[in-house]
């Protein structure tokens, strides 16, 4: 399968390259800028392999986070085109020091052979620079179309989405209906920011918005597709309230929830990001002040603020 066509603009074509992380390209007289490079070394060469076919030179390469399925190919093509690498400018760290995701999941710890295979740590990556939202040069010309760049995080601590003329590429952002409901329980870190950035992206003006995991959506089709993650979002929020009317450690909570949820754990770093993506919404409650913590025979308990 070859690049496909999204939308040709005044400024520049752009292309996605459907996967099952997609990854976008925007192409300027035969110049590419690579979005994302999905989860191995292979998805890295085959995109070097179709940016040949096409005559394309690949330039640079941005990562709209740093999770592996984002940056797995990042080696590959700048091996093969010395290509520059952008990532958000607070995650620049986990794609030089790749280990520090699974370090991160876990709570800190040195991570384990059960927590650093492919789907959690990716090749370290050479960073040219990080990124914050504003207007970015075309690499390496005086003259070429700005590329937008928009902060948009709550999956990942700083992800970012690139904009080209009536084009957005949104990474993570949201998911498509089909793939939220077979998540279940998306993988999110910071669940008000993740609310508030689907309110950016619904308004923004762009005509076409490329999810990475998921179609691409025309304008006409965003609202709705907003509303479900965020109706799913604040659905799992009253869940996990509902949970916590007798205190509960942690794991536990993963346990029902996933039982709601008809999800079954089968791995260790399954176990973690579901862990993670649960511990967020216990977070956001207790900023909301609904839940509250507290210690019992060296244990830490969640519960609901005012039980007894």
């Amino acid at each position: 399968m070859n690049f496909r066509p999204l939308r040709n603009t005044f400024a520049a074509e752009t292309f996605y390259l459907p996967a099952r992380v997609n990854i976008g390209a925007v192409v300027f007289q035969k110049e590419a800028v690579i979005i994302d490079s999905g989860l191995e070394a292979q998805a890295g060469k085959r995109v070097c392999r179709l940016a040949r076919e096409a005559g394309w030179q690949i330039v640079a390469l941005i990562n709209t986070h740093t999770h592996a399925d984002h940056i797995g190919g990042n080696q590959a093509i700048v091996d093969q085109f010395a290509a520059k690498v952008f990532t958000p400018d607070l995650e620049q760290d986990f794609a030089r020091h790749t280990l520090y995701e699974p370090a991160f999941l876990i709570g800190g710890a040195a991570p384990w052979q059960d927590v650093t295979n492919k789907f959690l740590v990716a090749p370290p990556t050479p960073v040219t620079a990080g990124l914050k939202a504003g207007s970015l040069s075309w690499p390496g010309r005086e003259k070429g179309p700005n590329l937008q760049i928009l902060s948009l995080p709550g999956h990942s601590p700083d992800q970012i989405g690139v904009g080209c003329g009536d084009v957005l590429f949104c990474g993570d952002a949201f998911l498509g209906p089909d793939l939220l409901a077979a998540h279940g329980i998306p993988f999110n870190i910071d669940v008000e920011r993740f609310l508030n950035t689907l309110d950016q992206i619904l308004l923004t003006t762009y005509s076409t918005v490329l999810p990475s995991h998921g179609e691409p959506l025309e304008r006409s089709e965003l609202p709705s597709v907003l509303q479900v993650n965020a109706t799913k979002i604040r659905e799992l929020i009253e869940n996990v309230y509902e949970l916590l009317e007798e205190p509960l450690e942690l794991e536990t909570v993963v346990a029902h929830l996933c039982e709601q949820e008809g999800k079954t754990i089968a791995s260790i770093g399954s176990f973690f990001l579901y862990r993670t993506a649960i511990l967020a919404y216990l977070s956001y409650l207790h900023g909301q002040g609904r839940v509250e913590t507290k210690m019992v025979n060296c244990r830490l308990y969640w519960s609901q603020v005012g039980h007894r």
